[in-house]
């Protein structure tokens, strides 16, 4: 038997792998100093019998006609996330990115944002904004902002928006959500900014019935310039991700790296978790992982010709590991105390690691260095989640 030559890196088998205004508040001063004292003066051209009720002056105008300011009364995340749909909302919170600006019949230019504040993120839909103003809200500016909670096919937004940009700047780190993908928890970072990590590329099926690695619009209707829409998948589950024109069009560097793929590459991403009778990420980034770029012809065929028999291993945690590969198909047995799991999928040369897909959809890899004609370093299998 052959012998996995480096040392393992404590790897474990797995099988299962988001303007000016605000609300008034019921206790501001709006009734505080109107001078009510009986012996307050009034008008000495008031007629005997005459009534001055509420402090009118007799022309007709209003002592207190001096509007009070509205106190802004700003909500946390939390707050938003439990008003009710069509409630008025106010909230502060920094641009991240934004939809292309546009003129929108009688409402006059038109722009949709994707914001996030420290403790969520908003996106706002169709908020009037000028030319000059759509310019100044790049990545990072703070703003206030007041409009209506609304709802579409799952997706939680502002609109009838107004904004008021303020002193401050925050730029939102990714958030790797890969693991909540098909959880009940990952609605709770909507419209946040996130990323996702070694997810690959499933077929799509175009209009003729072939398999390709994405489409023009979400049914192949479309062309180069439209929405494109491309298939992954992680722990044996397929998602759907979209590259919103509107937000990244033709020509952009995500735009291209989609046009790129190819199905079975390995992908890296980030985006904003938009969300559309389910998941449906705005994607900004897509990085084909360097472990498992593609490779060669005469690389495949050599590198798969050395892999060809049984390799076995023990991992750091007493797991014994005897590996099979025969011609495209990968077979594993890990024993335990007497206690033997086995798997079989097929087995994919990549770049730096041999990528497995197990027949139940889940992934796993090995990394290995190749010198040009032998495997120097083969390392243990590590899944895939």
């Amino acid at each position: 038997m052959k012998k996995i030559i480096a040392l393992l890196l404590a790897l474990v088998m797995v099988f299962a792998l988001v303007a000016c205004g605000g609300n008034k508040d019921a206790g501001t001063d709006a009734d505080a100093d109107v001078n009510t004292d009986a012996g307050a003066d009034t008008n000495t051209d008031a007629e005997a019998g005459d009534s001055i009720e509420g402090g009118a002056e007799a022309d007709g105008e209003t002592a207190g006609d001096a509007e009070i300011p509205e106190e802004v009364v700003v909500m946390t995340h939390d707050e938003f996330v439990a008003a009710e749909l069509d409630a008025k909302v106010v909230v502060e919170t920094y641009v991240q990115d934004k939809q292309g600006w546009w003129e929108k019949d009688g409402v006059g230019g038109v722009g949709s944002f994707y914001t996030q504040a420290e403790d969520g993120a908003y996106f706002l839909y169709d908020m009037p904004c000028s030319q000059e103003d759509y310019d100044k809200l790049v990545p990072g500016t703070k703003i206030r902002v007041t409009g209506y909670k609304a709802e579409w096919a799952g997706e939680v937004e502002i609109v009838d928006a107004t904004f008021e940009i303020l002193d401050g700047n925050f730029v939102a780190e990714p958030l790797d959500v890969t693991s909540l993908l098909g959880t009940d928890e990952l609605i709770a970072h909507q419209n946040e900014f996130v990323s996702f990590s070694t997810m690959k590329v499933e077929p799509s099926v175009d209009a003729e019935g072939n398999e390709v690695p994405y489409l023009y619009k979400w049914d192949g209707s479309g062309t180069a310039g439209d929405d494109i829409y491309f298939n992954v998948s992680v722990g044996g589950a397929v998602y759907n991700f979209v590259v919103e024109s509107y937000l990244r069009g033709d020509g952009t560097d995500v735009y291209e790296a989609v046009e790129a793929l190819t199905i079975g590459t390995i992908i890296d991403m980030e985006g904003f978790l938009y969300w559309y009778e389910g998941a449906n990420p705005h994607i900004t980034s897509v990085v084909v992982n360097p472990l498992f770029a593609s490779v060669d012809d005469a690389t495949n065929a050599a590198v798969s010709a050395y892999l060809q028999g049984t390799w076995e291993y023990t991992d750091a945690y007493g797991i014994y590991y005897e590996i099979i590969f025969d011609g495209v198909d990968f077979y594993v047995t890990s024993t335990i105390n007497g206690e033997s799991l086995s798997n079989e999928g097929t087995f994919q040369v990549c770049a730096g690691a041999i990528l497995v897909t197990y027949t139940n959809g889940m992934m796993a890899y090995m990394e290995y260095e190749w010198d040009g004609t032998d495997i120097t370093n083969l390392y243990g299998l590590v899944g895939l989640e």
